[in-house]
């Protein structure tokens, strides 16, 4: 069948299934090594920066197993084929993983099998090593080309044994499109706005630089007197000195015109990083414009990303690692594959420490879950949860309410009477034990203080 299957992939052609998932429309995806490079503006900086916090982020709070209890909640499972691999899977692996997802809407990694055949680790594979493809039967396979750079050996491998992270199926379901890939149209704009300042910088010159002269030149001589007027200001040699000779007469007549065109091309330049954000869900805080932005509001852009942008991203990649790595009768028992942005949405130093003291003193954690959520370990008593003292259950206050209302009787009567009722009670009260022994005691001495006098 594998045989079958390889001469299938290098005959490219696929027998019985649609012409939509061939390697040629793949390569448009840009997942098919052997189709020329195309070209995406993932050199961008902002447009790296954008995915490498999504990558980053993502890598840098693994995923873990979750079993569901009995009386609420979930436990994380530790002991598991499933959770043993996400925890030997290296942080590159990740990284790469993901980072190739939000560029290019495809991430890979082979899933490395133990000895139970269950999952051991996992190794990304670059995106542009792989060609994804249904044989005949439907099924998916999974095509890795030879590499020199990374010692990748060609291989076909089963959808069993490869997580494949997409970001968008737009076209197909066997296929991503990347966020730069869908919003290509309002993403062209940022690339010609970057081109025009390369090729400025590449041709950097005296702005608004202009020569005159009484004397008649020909078209060679102008060309030679721009060539060296080039030569001695162009490039990283702009500011030179200019010696002028035979009537020469230079004029710097153009340059506030110049100067209004690099305020626009700055103009531009800011706009198309905040349109890369807008495309990635990347606060413009995050990659370095902060102009607008303080310390508080860039905490709250924080946490949004982590709401809106993380937690999709996330829940993306934690469905296709429970398919492909956890068994089935893990599955039935409701095991499942989940990040926790606890930690990540509690914020950084004081805000951290206030929010963990409230949970603590609230009883929603235990002393022993705020210490482990800052990396601390247990200590003795630290598993018993608190509560305030001046909080009580509803079920307690049963009896304190206001009294039904008699016939005929008005309100200020039935105000009246609960408040003799709440003074009764009051004084029905035993007091401590505590109390009465002060009670009795603060008397005997001011006695004693009588008789000395």
């Amino acid at each position: 069948m594998l045989r079958r299957i390889g001469q299938w992939f290098l005959a490219r052609r696929l027998p019985g299934g649609p012409n939509q998932w061939s390697p040629d429309w793949l390569a448009s995806a840009g997942v098919d090594p052997r189709s020329p490079a195309v070209v995406v503006p993932d050199q961008l900086a902002a447009a790296l920066r954008c995915a490498s916090l999504l990558s980053d982020s993502l890598a840098a709070v693994p995923p873990s197993v979750f079993e569901p209890l009995p009386t609420g909640g979930q436990d994380r499972v530790t002991a598991s084929d499933a959770a043993r691999a996400i925890r030997r899977t290296a942080y590159s692996d990740w990284e790469t993983l993901l980072l190739q997802c939000a560029l290019h809407g495809n991430g890979f990694a082979r899933i490395l099998r133990n000895d139970r055949n269950g999952p051991h680790a996992l190794s990304a594979i670059p995106c542009r090593l792989v060609t994804v493809a249904l044989d005949t039967e439907g099924r998916v396979w999974y095509e890795i080309v030879e590499d020199e750079q990374t010692g990748t050996a060609a291989e076909i491998i089963s959808a069993r044994d490869m997580v494949h992270v997409k970001y968008r199926c737009l076209d197909s379901a066997l296929i991503g499109v990347g966020p730069l890939k869908a919003a290509a149209a309002s993403i062209s704009g940022a690339v010609q706005s970057f081109q025009l300042r390369e090729s400025l910088h590449r041709n950097l010159s005296q702005a608004g630089l202009a020569f005159s002269t009484d004397m008649e030149l020909n078209a060679d001589q102008m060309q030679q007197l721009r060539e060296a007027v080039d030569k001695q200001t162009k490039g990283l040699r702009a500011g030179g000195s200019i010696v002028l000779s035979h009537g020469l007469k230079m004029d710097r007549g153009g340059g506030g015109a110049i100067k209004a065109t690099d305020s626009e091309l700055l103009e531009s330049l800011r706009f198309s990083v905040e349109e890369v954000c807008r495309i990635f869900g990347v606060p413009p805080s995050m990659v370095g414009m902060a102009q607008e932005s303080s310390y508080s509001t860039a905490a709250e852009e924080r946490r949004s990303f982590v709401n809106s942008t993380l937690r999709p991203w996330a829940r993306r990649i934690a469905d296709e690692l429970g398919r492909k790595l956890l068994a089935e009768e893990e599955r039935s028992r409701g095991l499942t594959v989940a990040y926790d942005f606890s930690a990540e949405l509690l914020g950084e130093g004081n805000e951290r420490a206030e929010a963990l003291s409230k949970l603590v003193n609230s009883g929603v954690y235990s002393p022993n879950e705020a210490r482990n959520l800052l990396g601390l370990a247990d200590v003795p008593g630290g598993e018993e949860l608190r509560a305030p003292v001046n909080v009580y259950p509803l079920s307690a206050w049963s009896g304190y309410g206001p009294p039904e209302p008699a016939p005929d009787e008005t309100e200020r009567a039935v105000f009246i009477r609960a408040a003799n009722i709440a003074v009764e009670r009051a004084f029905d009260e035993e007091p401590a034990p505590g109390d009465t022994e002060e009670a009795t005691d603060e008397p005997q001495e001011a006695a004693g203080a009588h008789d000395e006098d």
